[in-house]
This record gives structure tokens, C-alpha cells and sequence, in this order.
């Protein structure tokens, strides 16, 4: 640079444009990062209004601890390898999906094991009203130590033991028109419409009231998780 000044100036004029843009591109793109969080948050507080609307009853801080109930019922599920005290309130998808991947993990000689898990926030992510469901997706976030272990002697076989977080979005679905009550439901183990508790092998149907669990037309079914 010193041999040869302009050179040497010119240098300087490209790096300085470089970091012109770079400084312009981050600054555009946190305003639309900060623009998308305020239509999120605008459509989030519109559909829970609308949800309101249509049902007066519905209780967000309510749905949300059923929701965390939900969540540590699965994760405990998921670690054992046995997904029929949960049946109840998982969709048809969410339970075959599981199950393939519970059936690789036996056939590899391995289950998840879930230790310390906590969930440091639950909170409506989005709501969509439309017919002939409403769909609430919560995003969680928790975190666990996660390892793997071994069928035969419970050997630890990977993973870390540090405490990890994560965040999931879980979507419930409900028919249009069905009404928050104070019974329980499908997420703490009864027949929504008669308040019977469900049996293991009955998770169709009530056998009591016969009414379809799962339907979604009394209470709120699990349809997808998300990571």
C-alpha cells in the first residue's frame, strides 16, 4: 500500500463498501425479523380472540397447563416405549409415527432416556379458526439430558450428560363448536363427553357413552409436533 498509495486507497473504498452493504443488509433484515414477530404476534392475539369469541369458556393459562401435562405424559411415554397411557388424546398420525420409530429403536437395542426434563415456557403460538376444526399450536420450551441406553442392560450407549435445551411446537386440534368445560378430559385419562374413566383398551371409544375419543369433537387431540 505504501508503494503504491491509490492502489492502496482503492483497496480501502472496497472494503469500506463491503461493510457498508453487509451493515445495510443486517440492519433490513432485522426489521423484517422484527416485522414478522409483530404480525405473528398480531395474527396469534386475532385468533385467540376469535377462539374467544366463539367460546367464551376457553381459558388460555388453563389450556396450557393441560397442554405441559400432556407434554411430560409423552416424554415419559416416548421413554418406555409405550404409548398407551397416551393414546387417549394422540391423533392416529402422531401414534404411528411414534411407533415406527419405537420399532427401530428396539430393533437397534436401544430406547430415548429423558432425564431432568423441564419446561422452562409454554406459550399459544398460533390459532387457526377454520371449519371443522380450530387448531392451537403452543410452542414449548424445555430441556432434558437425553441419552441413549441399552434394551439389554441399560448401559449408556450415547448422549451427553449436560443438561440441553429444545423447542417444539405441539398443534391441538378440537371440532368448531365444542365447549371448554371444568371435567376432566382425554389429557388427565376420562371420557370428555361422560366423564368415565378410559380404559387400556378402549381408546376408540368410551365404552360407557360410546362417543369417539379421538374425534375432536369434545376435547383436544394432539395432531402434530414440530421441532
Amino acid at each position: 500500500f505504501l508503494r503504491h498509495p491509490i492502489l492502496g486507497t482503492i483497496v480501502l473504498v472496497i472494503i469500506g463498501i463491503i461493510l457498508y452493504v453487509k451493515a445495510q443488509e443486517t440492519h433490513r433484515s432485522g426489521v423484517v425479523r422484527r416485522g414478522n414477530e409483530v404480525l405473528d404476534e398480531r395474527q396469534r392475539r386475532a385468533g385467540l380472540a376469535r377462539l374467544k369469541s366463539s367460546e367464551s369458556a376457553f381459558n388460555e393459562k388453563a389450556f396450557l397447563a393441560r397442554v405441559q401435562n400432556a407434554f411430560l405424559q409423552i416424554q415419559n411415554a416416548w421413554c418406555v416405549q409405550d404409548l398407551s397411557t397416551v393414546r387417549a388424546f394422540i391423533s392416529d398420525g402422531i401414534h404411528e409415527r411414534f411407533s415406527m420409530q419405537i420399532d427401530e429403536q428396539r430393533a437397534r437395542g436401544y430406547r430415548d432416556q429423558m432425564e431432568n426434563i423441564s419446561i422452562d415456557r409454554a406459550r399459544v403460538a398460533r390459532v387457526r379458526i377454520d371449519e371443522p376444526f380450530d387448531v392451537v399450536a403452543v410452542r414449548i420450551e424445555a430441556r432434558a439430558v437425553d441419552t441413549k441406553v441399552s434394551l439389554a442392560d441399560g448401559r449408556k450407549l450415547s448422549g451427553s450428560s449436560a443438561v440441553a435445551p429444545f423447542t417444539e411446537y405441539w398443534s391441538f386440534l378440537r371440532r368448531r363448536g365444542a365447549q371448554t368445560t371444568d371435567n376432566n378430559g382425554l389429557i388427565e385419562g376420562f371420557c370428555p363427553n361422560c366423564g368415565a374413566p378410559i380404559e387400556m383398551n378402549q381408546w376408540a371409544r368410551c365404552k360407557a357413552c360410546d362417543s369417539f375419543l379421538r374425534s375432536g369433537q369434545y376435547d383436544w387431540v394432539l395432531c402434530e409436533i414440530t421441532q
